[in-house]
């Protein structure tokens, strides 16, 4: 009596391969290289979309809010807030590709947000001192 799980007749077992037998050095020096290239472009392909996703995300973020400082301390936008701290973090490290800088600088992209803080409030100073003569601003101001 035949059993329900046995392999029909003229299919590859186990024991039987219907592909070319290849040694171990073969593997390494060829299958495996070119499994590892073939991964990377996959998931480089995903990662490019990830990438393009989270940019509209920030456009989007842009036209709604007038800026691209994005917190990861808001909680609607946590993901997009840590990306963005990524992309500054990359392009602090160099290790930003030359055209998603482009992308990001075509937006209004600030790379420095501390700095860029820093200089705004810096430049509010200037302007009370022009309008009073001095820079000692109440905390009513």
């Amino acid at each position: 009596m035949s059993s329900s799980l046995e392999m029909p007749r003229g299919s590859p077992s186990k024991k039987q391969s219907s592909s070319i037998p290849i040694s171990a050095e073969e593997r390494n020096v060829v299958v495996e290289p070119l499994w590892e290239e073939a991964l990377k472009r996959k998931l480089n392909g995903e990662e490019e979309l990830l990438w393009e996703k989270m940019f509209d995300e920030l456009k989007t973020f842009k036209e709604q809010n007038g800026h691209c400082n994005v917190s990861e301390n808001d909680e609607r936008n946590k993901s997009l807030g840590q990306w963005v701290n990524k992309q500054r973090y990359l392009y602090k490290k160099n290790a930003l590709r030359s055209d998603r800088i482009q992308q990001l600088n075509s937006i209004g992209f600030i790379w420095n947000s501390l700095g860029n803080a820093w200089m705004k409030s810096f430049d509010q100073l200037r302007s009370y001192k022009a309008q009073n003569g001095h820079c000692n601003v109440s905390e009513n101001d």
